[in-house]
């Protein structure tokens, strides 16, 4: 019996009326989706994907119409892996997508922040690289987004001097930026409960 991925999506329309959909995905092509967000018109969910057996993930992202029709995309580059982590809206009908790319396709790492905005049809408009400061990297795909109260978009992402698997889930990194993907600050924290002990930090 061939096995399916069933995602379920919820649109709130005007009135609070809910529709909902299940989008089916076939599960031997390994999507794992892990975040989101709703734009008004549809749902943006972003993942990563398997398609070839390998050990890694390439980046994926989907996007669900509120007709319950949807397009995809997957991200593959050539020697290292991606995987997007997470999204949020912005007023233009766009969505700011954060991944984490890099790092030996060998290895559990990745080493550089990777910042998107993207259209509903999943075109890029704007997009930027930003290696980790030496000596983090990153092994989880825990990174969130919020706005703050100026309409910045504040990053906040696990990080860990150590390899994969002695890596300590302690150290976390956040980063302000523009809605265009521009990092106007960012700060580490060596000590600390990563991500989960952090999210109500306002140090950026």
């Amino acid at each position: 019996m061939k096995r399916i991925l069933l995602v379920i999506l919820s649109f709130w329309a005007i009135g609070l009326q809910a529709q909902q959909w299940v989008v089916s995905h076939p599960a031997e092509e390994g999507v794992v989706l892990i975040g989101g967000d709703c734009n008004g018109n549809g749902n943006f969910i972003v993942g990563a994907c398997n398609k070839n057996g390998s050990s890694y993930l390439d980046a994926y992202a989907m996007f669900v119409n509120d007709n319950g029709s949807f397009v995809e995309r997957s991200f593959s580059f050539d020697g290292y892996k991606s995987h997007l982590c997470s999204a949020i809206c912005l007023d233009n009908g766009n969505a700011f997508v954060v991944g984490v790319k890099g790092g030996a396709l060998t290895s559990h790492d990745y080493d550089t922040l990777w910042i998107l905005v993207m259209t509903p049809e999943l075109e890029i408009v704007e997009e930027r690289d930003y290696p980790l400061v030496e000596p983090y990297r990153t092994w989880t795909t825990d990174v969130y987004l919020d706005f703050n109260n100026y309409g910045e978009v504040i990053v906040l992402a696990d990080v860990s001097q150590y390899s994969y698997p002695f890596m300590s889930n302690g150290v976390y990194a956040v980063f302000k930026c523009d809605i265009h993907g521009n990092i106007l600050k960012s700060k580490y924290f060596a000590e600390g409960h990563g991500v989960n002990g952090a999210r109500d930090r306002k140090s950026v």
